[in-house]
């Protein structure tokens, strides 16, 4: 069904921007290919919002696009794959790829600067990890979470994430 003012099924982006950030608005805008009808609905919009404000709290400063994550883009301008890309990236904690595909998007976030001792912390408690000494490996982890962060374990070594309230 199309949008109309006599329908009573319109909206302005005014009246969205109440609710939703613009980043949210945009990342639902792209969860549909630009071909095909778009069921824009409050869910939609809730879980990207939803998925903003979780992504909005990471720490990552110097961050840039690996190029095979555009791929699906470059096929077609398929944004429902790139954007199911990134939610997987998401859950799989590879939150430096999340970050910058949404920069790459144009979706921004308040930069979270890491404080110097919390990423020695989280450097020696990936260091424990490897040398399968837990007991320190829970320590680190405790004091990093005093100071207001949340480590993330990735297959690679660790992500950092503000605890937000």
């Amino acid at each position: 069904q199309k949008m109309s003012k006599s329908l009573g099924n319109f909206i302005t982006i005014e009246e969205l921007s109440k609710n939703y950030s613009g980043s949210a608005v945009k990342l639902a805008l792209l969860s549909t290919n630009y071909s095909k009808p778009m069921n824009f609905d409050e869910n939609l919009l809730k879980d990207c919002q939803s998925f903003i404000n979780e992504v909005s709290s990471c720490c990552f400063e110097n961050i840039e696009i690996d190029e095979e994550e555009i791929e699906p883009l470059l096929d077609d301008l398929n944004s429902v794959l790139f954007i199911s890309n990134i939610r997987q990236n998401f859950k799989k904690g590879n939150l430096k790829n999340v970050l910058a595909d949404l920069k790459f998007l144009g979706i921004e976030f308040p930069k979270h600067s890491l404080p110097k001792e919390v990423e020695n912390l989280a450097n020696n408690r990936f260091i424990a990890k490897q040398e399968k000494d837990f007991a320190k490996s829970d320590e680190l982890r405790d004091l990093i979470k005093a100071k207001g962060f949340d480590v993330i374990d990735t297959k690679n070594g660790w992500n950092i994430k503000k605890i937000t309230n």
